[in-house]
C-alpha cells in the first residue's frame, strides 16, 4: 500500500474494519500495547 492509499482511506474514517490512531510527533512507547489490543 502506498502512501496516497492510505491517505485515502484514512479520509474516509474509522469502520468496523479500520480504527484510526493518531501520533503528534512520533510513535507511542505503548504502541504494542495498543496493536496487540487490536489484534484478532
Amino acid at each position: 500500500m502506498d502512501e496516497k492509499t492510505i491517505k485515502e482511506i484514512l479520509l474516509k474514517g474509522e469502520r468496523v474494519t479500520l480504527e484510526c490512531k493518531k501520533a503528534k510527533a512520533e510513535m507511542p512507547k505503548s504502541i504494542w500495547q495498543t496493536y496487540s489490543a487490536f489484534a484478532k
